[in-house]
């Protein structure tokens, strides 16, 4: 299950696309055996990013996203305990979007994939298999929600 808060000024979503984002991120956890997990997505803007930066990676700058796993005995897992959180700065989502030439929705469903593929143990900070097997993971499922999202009835937009 996820749980979408807001915190700040943050640019936007329509909430039938958080639905169908909510939907979508809940599938991948059944493919990954832990559609029974909790996770939160936090929307915020830079200010709030960046502390949080600062605070647990001592970066004083904005970053995209930030993930907060909770699993740290991994052998000992309960059911619909929270697999953790994740923070994405809406103004950075938006920015990148500008960036990359695409939607906010498209960028911002990247960011939250990618944060929570964090929480499912990935990171492609340690090393470059790790790096190619994490962007490869994210890759696919950007396909599959581009695809869905594109061919969807609703004005999502």
């Amino acid at each position: 299950m996820f749980e979408i808060s807001v915190s700040g000024n943050i640019i936007p979503l329509a909430d039938d696309y958080l639905v169908f984002l909510q939907a979508f991120l809940q599938n991948i956890l059944k493919d990954f055996e832990s559609e029974n997990r909790i996770c939160s997505v936090l929307i915020c803007d830079n200010p709030f990013i960046q502390q949080l930066n600062k605070q647990y990676r001592l970066k004083d700058y904005p970053t995209d996203v930030l993930s907060f796993t909770m699993d740290e005995d991994e052998e000992f897992i309960l059911p619909h305990s929270s697999l953790g959180d994740i923070v994405i700065s809406s103004e950075m989502a938006f920015s990148q979007a500008q960036e990359f030439q695409v939607s906010y929705e498209e960028e911002f469903a990247r960011l939250t994939i990618h944060g929570l593929l964090h929480l499912l143990g990935y990171d492609h900070e340690l090393g470059e298999e790790e790096h190619k097997e994490m962007f490869s993971i994210q890759d696919t499922y950007m396909i599959q929600f581009m695809a869905s999202y594109n061919n969807t009835d609703s004005a999502l937009i």
